[in-house]
């Protein structure tokens, strides 16, 4: 076992009975659905929980896109991005949670096992609490008014990330679908080393070869440097190809290694370095990869499809795609979503009707029903206890 990563290996004198436990693979895979032709969509409530560093960036573009759709969208995440968000005209909930501790903790402790350290310095008893608040928080985002409005709120659908974790639960919970979206797409040099949270080269004064940088938006400094080495966060990730320039990504924890080697299939850089295994002779020569001709028409590439994508408005057609609108849509007033179920009784039988607040405010005014006559709509059924299986 080495940086608390484990080995495992599963035997079996059962096999056969094994793989009929699980269906069998296709032999491709289809990842875009086919289009079809589109339903109006109702107006929604929509929650985003995006728990990150500059995963939140990408998230803001989605939520503008929304908004524009007439969609009410509230972004859930850390507190410190609070001015950041509400900037945008986005609405804002706090989760807590604090991303430079999170990915402090990651880095001491990249394997599923804590070090010694952090279980002698109670590191795993604080994430813990740390976690308690942001998935109660994130449940919270889903069903309190506004903090700063008091405006009323209940999420009719759920946009996550995957570091979310709460996601499925509070889908399940509300009865609403909960859509997982990711950002990420598929020499003499002077050094840059923005500093960040990690303080990287505090108190070391700056040379002609080196220069250490604040805070310093990445937009505006990709355009200015011939390569980038960051840790393979999909906002970094994505700013350094969409600007053409070559990634050398070290990871450290969670999906980082996956892009990596993403990036390095596309040719827009060398494979990635963990952390445990960066040195210098190997940060040099990716540097020097990032510089061949090859790997710089390759980047660009890359940017060139980026750049006629329109990220924000697929992600939008995709979430529409998959919403479950038979199952959305008012049967009285259809240009709303439906939040209530009155089930109808006739001789031939029973039917269920789908109602608006809208609708069912004119209803018992009108002193046709009571509103405890309908029962709150669950528009997606998810199960999250499943099972397990040995072994």
């Amino acid at each position: 076992m080495a940086y608390g990563h484990i080995d495992i290996n599963f035997q079996s004198k059962f096999p056969e009975q094994l793989t009929q436990q699980l269906p069998p693979l296709p032999s491709e895979f289809d990842t875009v659905l086919p289009i079809l032709t589109p339903k109006r969509v109702p107006s929604l409530n929509v929650v985003n929980h995006v728990v990150g560093s500059r995963d939140v960036q990408p998230f803001i573009a989605f939520g503008t896109v929304l908004r524009r759709y007439g969609h009410r969208v509230r972004l859930a995440t850390h507190n410190n991005f609070d001015k950041f968000v509400r900037d945008t005209g986005v609405e804002f909930f706090p989760i807590g949670g604090d991303p430079e501790d999170l990915m402090s903790y990651m880095v001491r402790n990249p394997g599923l096992i804590p070090s010694m350290e952090s279980l002698k310095g109670g590191d795993v008893g604080k994430k813990r609490r740390k976690m308690r608040e942001m998935l109660h928080r994130c449940w919270r985002s889903c069903i309190d008014p506004d903090p700063i409005s008091s405006e009323p709120f209940v999420a009719d659908a759920i946009i996550a990330n995957p570091p979310s974790f709460a996601h499925a639960h509070c889908a399940q919970a509300l009865g609403v679908p909960a859509h997982i979206m990711f950002t990420m797409p598929w020499t003499a040099t002077r050094v840059i080393i923005s500093r960040g949270w990690s303080k990287l080269g505090c108190g070391s004064p700056n040379t002609d070869d080196v220069f250490y940088l604040g805070d310093c938006p990445y937009e505006w400094l990709f355009k200015r440097v011939s390569a980038v080495v960051h840790h393979g966060g999909a906002g970094t990730t994505a700013c350094g190809l969409v600007n053409a320039r070559p990634t050398i990504i070290v990871p450290f924890f969670g999906d980082r290694p996956l892009w990596g080697r993403v990036i390095a299939g596309a040719g827009a850089g060398p494979m990635p370095i963990p952390q445990k295994e960066l040195t210098v002779e190997r940060l040099a020569a990716g540097i020097q990869l990032c510089h061949f001709p090859g790997t710089q028409d390759s980047v660009q590439k890359v940017a060139d499809m980026m750049r006629q994508d329109s990220g924000a408005n697929t992600a939008v057609e995709s979430f529409h795609r998959r919403l479950p609108l038979d199952n959305l849509v008012c049967d009285f007033l259809p240009d709303q979503h439906a939040s209530w179920i009155y089930e109808t009784k006739y001789n031939a039988g029973r039917k269920q009707l789908k109602v608006s607040n809208q609708a069912a405010a004119y209803i018992v005014e009108a002193k046709k029903l009571r509103f405890t006559d309908m029962t709150p709509l669950r528009s997606k059924e998810d199960n999250t206890d499943v099972d397990r299986w040995d072994p």
